[in-house]
C-alpha cells in the first residue's frame, strides 16, 4: 500500500482507494493515538478484501490482535473514532463486542 495524507480530508481520519492501492489519511488521524492510528490502517486494509464495514471491523480486529494489541483497545478504537448517534455505527460496535466476548468462551 502507499499512504497519502490528505489535508482537505474531513468526513474520515481515513479511507482506502483499494484499486490503486492507496490508503489516504486526514490531519484527523495525525490527533488520534497511536494504537487507535493503527486499527484504523488494519480497518483499511481490510477494505481491500471486504467492501462491508461490518466485514472490515473484524479483519482488522484480527489483523490487530495478531500484532498483540487487545480486545478492549479494538472497541475503543471504534468507540472513540465513530459516532454513536449513527444506527449503523451502534450495529458495528455491538457486532464486535459480541464477536469479542464470544472469543473467550
Amino acid at each position: 500500500f502507499h499512504y497519502r495524507f490528505n489535508p482537505k480530508l474531513k468526513v474520515t481520519p481515513a479511507r482506502n482507494f483499494y484499486k490503486q492501492g492507496i490508503i489516504e489519511f486526514s490531519p484527523q488521524f495525525l490527533k488520534l493515538p497511536f494504537p487507535i492510528r493503527v486499527f484504523i490502517l488494519c480497518h483499511e486494509i481490510g477494505h481491500s478484501f471486504y467492501h462491508d464495514e461490518e466485514k472490515a471491523d473484524i479483519f482488522a480486529t484480527k489483523l490487530y490482535l495478531d500484532k498483540g494489541y487487545n480486545m478492549s483497545m479494538a472497541i475503543n478504537s471504534l468507540t472513540d473514532v465513530l459516532n454513536y448517534n449513527s444506527g449503523n455505527n451502534k450495529k458495528r460496535i455491538k457486532k464486535l463486542f459480541n464477536i469479542l466476548s464470544n472469543k473467550n468462551d
